[in-house]
């Protein structure tokens, strides 16, 4: 049953062997977590849309100050546009042109509470864009967290595995060892009788 155990150790510490990476040479570049945040601040997409609103809040501000333009209307009503020419028969004419300007008239405060609307909706986009690389500095602080959990795991596996084979290696000596003394301890018997059966032909 030793043997047995013994057996199935050294083939897992086998295996395990063959899968670890024979070369690290393609192994990514160590990064600070400081680095890490910065790379992830400055190419996530998420955070690229919620600065885009920023720019929106602040156009929409600007035009909050600006007053109302004055508009010029300019019409015309029964153009002879097919050239049939007015006569008594189709009874139309004349033509009418007409020009109107009109000016927009604000109630006191109107323009103070839309430009006091625009700079809300602005605050409103910087706490967005804020909250939302709050939310990406949490999750690569996280992933970080989580990549140094998983080395101290892997390191302590290897250590777990280093201890095995010395375990192992323990083992299998002792069993070598249990070996040869169980046969010399086999052969000690029959010298014995060898030499108990000699003696006792010299008594004869």
């Amino acid at each position: 049953m030793r043997r047995i155990l013994i057996t199935i150790l050294c083939c897992a510490t086998t295996l395990t062997a063959q899968q670890r990476p024979q070369s690290v040479a393609n192994s990514p570049k160590a990064i600070t977590l400081d680095e890490a945040v910065q790379e992830a601040l400055s190419k996530n997409l998420d955070l690229a849309v919620q600065r885009y609103d920023i720019s929106v809040a602040e156009a929409r501000q600007i035009q909050a100050r600006l007053r109302p333009n004055p508009v010029l209307t300019v019409s015309g009503d029964h153009l002879d546009l097919l050239g049939t020419h007015y006569d008594e028969i189709n009874n139309a004419g004349p033509n009418e042109y007409s020009v109107r300007t009109d000016f927009v008239l604000e109630r006191a405060g109107k323009r103070e509470k839309r430009m006091a609307l625009g700079a809300v909706q602005r605050s409103i986009a910087e706490l967005g864009v804020q909250d939302a690389m709050r939310k990406v500095v949490f999750e690569v602080q996280s992933a970080f967290v989580d990549v140094l959990l998983a080395k101290e795991h892997l390191a302590l596996a290897q250590d777990n595995l280093k201890s095995l084979n010395g375990i192992v290696q323990v083992n299998t000596a002792r069993v070598r060892t249990g070996i040869h003394v169980s046969g010399s301890t086999r052969r000690t018997p029959r010298a014995d009788t060898t030499a108990s059966g000699g003696n006792s032909g010299n008594r004869y």
